[in-house]
């Protein structure tokens, strides 16, 4: 579903091999969440796709490593608002970053995704679920 839903919206699109659902469980016990069903199924079928010269959606071990540089930078932490209310899944390719976002340590509004803007600290809505998200990313991008 998710391959040919993103193979019709991109000309250069690469797809990882599936991960596990033993490494969604880890990924999930890493951060204490429960990820949304789409992204769960999404890397059943692919650990991360690239397109357009961007990691649209990262692999399991690239969330985990992202996800906690996030949170633990100390540099960081002098720079932005706190990183604990948003799970990021990948990015544009240019610093900017894509999250689901954490209310009271669990994925809220699970279908809509956010955009995180390295420059300014901007957090805004991109999307409602992850089909718009590959939809919009396509349409901006243009």
């Amino acid at each position: 579903m998710w391959r040919e839903l993103v193979s019709g919206l991109f000309e250069d699109v690469t797809f990882s091999d599936p991960t596990t659902a033993a490494d969604i469980r880890r990924l999930e016990e890493a951060f204490g969440l429960t990820l949304p069903d789409e992204l769960k199924t999404f890397l059943l079928e692919s650990n991360g796709v690239s397109a357009d010269y961007a990691p649209l959606v990262w692999p399991v071990d690239e969330m985990i490593e992202q996800n906690r540089s996030f949170r633990e930078n100390e540099g960081f932490a002098e720079l932005y608002m706190p990183f604990d209310c948003l799970f990021f899944f990948g990015g544009d390719g240019g610093g900017d970053q894509f999250a689901y976002r954490v209310l009271a340590g669990q994925i809220r509004d699970t279908s809509d995704i956010y955009r995180w803007e390295h420059e300014c600290d901007d957090r805004g809505w991109f999307a409602s679920n992850l089909r718009d998200f590959f939809e919009r990313w396509v349409a901006t991008d243009e």
